[in-house]
């Protein structure tokens, strides 16, 4: 009889640890499943406002602010393993919201240098529409002068 006893508290106490072993394994699964099925914020849309000047700096500064989030949700999954002492997930997260931060920050500047370049492209093309219609109005009053005086 006490060896019965015996034989079930412990097929109880094996099951027990077994359950509680379990239950923070799956609990990280389904950590791991939720971060990898959850999609990335997508870096913002080009600005389509303003001249190539104004569209450049709202690009820039959008792509600013989007890069400093992902950093921010990287630190704070950072510390979140890190507590749980997972110190190699924790810096795996921390090294995904840095690299999603220079991908955001290399997009916004790219973007808004690319609008910069078109605004001076503009301007000086104006420049040189400018210089050749003095040079042509200098021409054409050079023109008339010399017909006058072969007159």
């Amino acid at each position: 009889m006490r060896l019965q006893v015996l034989a079930i508290f412990g097929l109880a106490l094996a099951l027990a640890l077994a359950i509680s072993a379990a239950a923070p394994a799956q609990k990280a699964g389904e950590e791991k499943e939720r971060i990898a099925k959850a999609e990335p914020d997508r870096p913002p849309a080009p600005s389509t406002e303003g001249g190539h000047f104004e569209r450049g700096g709202a690009d820039i500064g959008k792509g600013t602010g989007h890069g400093a989030k992902e950093l921010g949700k990287g630190a704070g999954r950072f510390g979140k393993n890190f507590a749980k002492g997972e110190f190699g997930a924790a810096g795996k997260e921390f090294g995904r919201g840095a690299g999603r931060f220079g991908k955001s920050i290399g997009k916004g500047f790219g973007r808004g240098f690319k609008n910069f370049g078109k605004g001076f492209q503009g301007m000086g093309k104006k420049i040189d529409r400018a210089a050749s219609g003095e040079e042509a109005k200098e021409s054409k009053s050079e023109a008339k002068v010399s017909k006058s005086k072969n007159r």
